[in-house]
């Protein structure tokens, strides 16, 4: 029986620990051991996990001899540890106190009887001590165990009720004991953090501590019991589970960790571990139910936080590994891609290899360093160097003046990713100069990243020469169509000349004198100035005279000459942008343009058209985009010339500009008219433009860099508006060409001045040194033969550094001029030039110079 018990009181103890094992409740499983451990028939209690780790040992005093119980604890099947139990046999002995205890009452039970029979007896002579002995046993068995032995008179009787008063002094011991168990065990069962339990087989609770009031959440098991009539229908949520649980009980009096939902006193459901024990009579009839109740809610709540983890872990866990399978799967194909493409990549570098050493022009590789890390066998065979004598840093193939442009060639290479190629020279060992055509492209790597380039040096040398002799050959062929149209003009310039000089000469023969006869000759001498400066303009030796200009107002004044010299049939459009920035030009140049222009437009409209001048003001930050023209940046005064003529076609947009190239037959024209425009434009610092298709007309844009700042622009004025004056100096005029030199005295004689004249350099300084006095001004030739006019310039200044010189000559280079006015001369005269030209301009370098006879206020300067 005692076994019995003690395997009872293990599977109870088993089922209070299962959920603080499981979640370490260290204070949880404290508080049931110093529960368990307060049972007297508990003398040894010890509960370890299953790794072994101690968590409660206790041992009562006294070396009473023990039966051990061992049981193992399992959570989910799975073991979380172990509790041990040690049980006295000193309940043995309380047993056997149980017996003498029911024996001692049998014997009272049986000395009231002899009493009672004794009575009759001894009713004379005992009944007063009887009567005192009956009251001394009343009182024993009410309890009252105090010796009471005095009021006895009787010895005979005095000695039993003695042992009677020792008896009931150790009962009264006992029962002292047994109170302060009970009150011990009272607040055990108060203070469990386990709800402990009793309740009737029907489901009314009989008692209930107060943690499981708070468990179910009432404010003290009086409450709880109050409001609970029956636990089946009021706390259970699954009333099967509280049959299931009856059924259990009746089969094997005691269910562990059995797991139900309760009803929380706020609705909600508490999930709790019970530990019921059914408690039966002799004859094994229920009477009432006793257990353990742990709240597992949290534990509950926590295992479906860790199923949903556990799931979504074993979601993503499959999605990985789906992911990682189709990740194999692309690796796999990714290296037999990979393995492919290495295959063809080394039969492709073997191929590229094989042209490489096997092309016919010299190949150098360089790394992103610039350095030559490998050259062809074309590069030995014409420079002479093989890659084992080049080092890294050395490029002896390069030539010093082709090195800087050869860097920044190759530099543009790396940073547009482009092909470049240009012309250039490469050095041979033995020294030689080669020309060569350089094509430059980029070399990546994997990543695509520029690793450097390939240079390839074609040998243009034997090229170059055949095509100097082309050029040389096309340029005679263009002089010689050139030469046929000036050769034209100027014939017809010299026959109008020589047939007004002879009828001139004829009507002076009768004393008549006809000024038609010399008008016509100084007009054709005008058309042929004309010729000059176009050819002048076209090669740029001309010298311009350039001001703050208005482009509208020189367009506005050369429209009135463009009307009279195009068709009818022929509209003009102006369209001008309000306040028109100036720009730094020669206005007689300006309009020399729009002329020419207008000329083109006219050949190109036969039938008739719209001819439309544009000038307005334009802007880039980027630069132009317009065809042939180079980066343009900043404010640009913009001259638009369009037609709605036949246009121009693409192979012949492409040579407009180039010198000696025209669409006219031979004497129909120099076609110099597009090559000047753009000479002039050149000489403005300027850029032209032109976008034409056939059928669709043309349209020329000229960009003129406009003027900074607040500058007003200068008004021109013509020399014929300017009233020349003469005046009494003494001039050396110098020229090699004895008409000039006569035309030149007469004009400056018709002037008023004295004038002597010298036909070189020579005699210039002879006949300066004798009448230095006497001469005021020197107007001297640049192109003579001899001295020359620069050399004679400076011998003058040597001999005189206050002279005066007057510079003349046909054509200067601006440079030339510009040397020829610094090296001391006093100013500068374009010839051809007539007579109010060279009048207006001796009087005002000599006004400039000094404040001699004839001198008057400032006038304008001509264009």
């Amino acid at each position: 029986m005692l076994q019995k018990k003690a395997d009872e009181y293990l599977s109870v103890l088993v089922g209070s620990l299962e959920n603080p094992l499981w979640e370490i409740d260290r204070e949880h499983i404290q508080n049931v051991g110093e529960f368990y451990i307060q049972n007297d028939l508990i003398d040894f209690l010890e509960i370890k996990d299953a790794r072994g780790e101690l968590f409660f040992k206790a041992r009562k005093p006294g070396e009473q001899e023990l039966m051990l119980r061992r049981s193992a604890i399992f959570y989910n099947l799975e073991l979380i540890g172990q509790v041990e139990i040690g049980i006295t046999t000193r309940q043995l002995n309380m047993r056997l106190n149980d017996l003498l205890w029911s024996s001692f009452l049998s014997i009272i039970a049986v000395l009231a009887v002899i009493t009672s029979l004794t009575g009759l007896l001894l009713r004379m002579y005992l009944r007063r001590p009887l009567d005192q002995l009956s009251q001394v046993v009343s009182e024993f068995a009410a309890g009252n165990y105090n010796e009471n032995s005095a009021r006895l008179r009787v010895q005979e009787l005095e000695q039993f009720v003695k042992v009677l008063s020792e008896m009931g002094n150790k009962i009264n011991s006992q029962l002292k004991d047994l109170r302060q168990a009970e009150l011990k065990y009272r607040g055990i069962f108060e203070n469990s953090v386990e709800g402990i339990f009793q309740t009737s087989p029907d489901g009314n609770i009989i008692s209930a501590n107060p943690a499981m009031a708070k468990i179910l959440g009432y404010d003290s098991p009086e409450d709880l019991m109050t409001t609970v009539k029956d636990v089946s229908t009021a706390l259970y949520v699954d009333s099967d589970r509280r049959k299931l649980l009856m059924t259990k009980l009746e089969t094997d009096d005691m269910a562990t960790g059995f797991e139900t939902r309760f009803y929380h006193k706020n609705g909600s459901q508490v999930y709790c571990l019970v530990n019921v024990q059914a408690i039966r009579d002799k004859n094994g009839r229920m009477l009432r139910l006793e257990g353990f109740m742990t709240d597992n809610t949290k534990r509950i709540e926590a295992e479906k936080e860790v199923q949903i983890y556990r799931n979504h872990l074993e979601e993503l866990v499959a999605k990985r590994t789906e992911a990682l399978a189709k990740a194999n799967k692309q690796l796999l194909k990714e290296n037999a891609e990979r393995e492919k493409a290495e295959a063809a990549l080394k039969e492709s570098e073997e191929r590229f290899r094989s042209i490489l050493e096997d092309s016919v022009d010299p190949i150098v590789v360089y790394d992103d360093k610039g350095r030559a890390n490998y050259t062809n066998p074309a590069f030995q065979d014409l420079f002479g160097w093989s890659h084992a004598e080049l080092s890294d840093e050395d490029t002896p193939f390069v030539p010093d003046a082709c090195r800087k442009e050869n860097r920044k060639s190759y530099i543009a290479v790396l940073k547009d990713a482009k092909v470049g190629v240009f012309e250039s020279q490469r050095r041979t060992k033995n020294g030689e100069l080669v020309d060569v055509l350089v094509s430059a492209s980029v070399l990546r790597d994997k990543d695509n990243i520029i690793t450097g380039a390939a240079v390839s040096l074609r040998d243009i040398t034997e090229s170059k020469k055949l095509e100097s002799q082309l050029r040389q050959a096309q340029k005679m062929e263009a002089l010689g169509t050139f030469a046929g149209g000036i050769a034209h003009d100027f014939n017809n310039i010299i026959a109008a000349i020589m047939g007004y000089a002879e009828v001139g000469l004829s009507h002076l023969k009768n004393d008549r004198v006809n000024p038609k006869m010399l008008e016509g000759i100084l007009a054709a001498a005008k058309h042929a100035t004309g010729l000059v400066q176009q050819i002048l303009a076209f090669s740029r030796k001309t010298e311009s005279e350039l001001c703050p200009t208005n482009l509208a107002e020189v367009v506005s004044e050369t429209v009135p000459i463009i009307e009279r010299t195009i068709p009818k049939m022929i509209s003009i459009g102006l369209h001008f942008e309000n306040e028109i920035k100036p720009v730094n030009a020669d206005p007689n140049q300006i309009g020399q343009i729009v002329l020419n222009l207008a000329s083109n437009a006219k050949d190109a409209m036969p039938e008739g058209g719209e001819l439309t001048i544009k000038v307005e003001n334009v802007t880039y930050d980027q630069g132009g985009e317009d065809l042939y023209s180079e980066d343009l940046r900043g404010d640009y005064v913009l001259l638009s010339v369009s037609d709605t003529g036949v246009g121009i076609d693409e192979k012949t947009l492409e040579h407009i500009f180039d010198p000696f190239f025209t669409r006219k037959d031979v004497g129909k024209g120099t076609g110099l008219g597009l090559a000047s425009v753009y000479g002039i434009v050149m000489n403005h610092q300027g850029h032209i433009t032109c976008e034409s298709e056939e059928g669709e007309g043309s349209v020329f844009k000229i960009y003129f860099p406009a003027l900074a700042g607040d500058v007003e622009p200068v008004k021109p004025v013509k020399s014929e508006d300017c009233q020349a004056r003469g005046g009494k100096e003494y001039i050396l005029f110098v020229d090699d060409e004895q008409a000039l030199r006569e035309i030149g005295k007469e004009v400056l004689s018709i002037g008023g001045y004295q004038v002597v004249t010298a036909c070189n350099g020579e005699e210039a300084l002879e006949i300066y040194c004798e009448n230095q006095a006497e001469l005021d001004l020197v107007i001297l030739d640049v192109s003579m033969p001899g001295m020359g006019g620069d050399k004679c310039l400076k011998e003058l200044i040597k001999f005189d550094p206050k002279v005066k010189v007057l510079i003349a000559t046909g054509y200067s280079l601006g440079s030339e001029l510009s040397e020829t006015l610094a090296a001391g001369a006093s100013g500068y005269i374009a010839k051809p030039f007539n007579m109010n030209n060279l009048l207006y301009k001796v009087r005002e370098v000599l006004d400039e110079t000094q404040g001699g006879v004839g001198s008057a206020s400032p006038v304008p300067k001509p264009h």
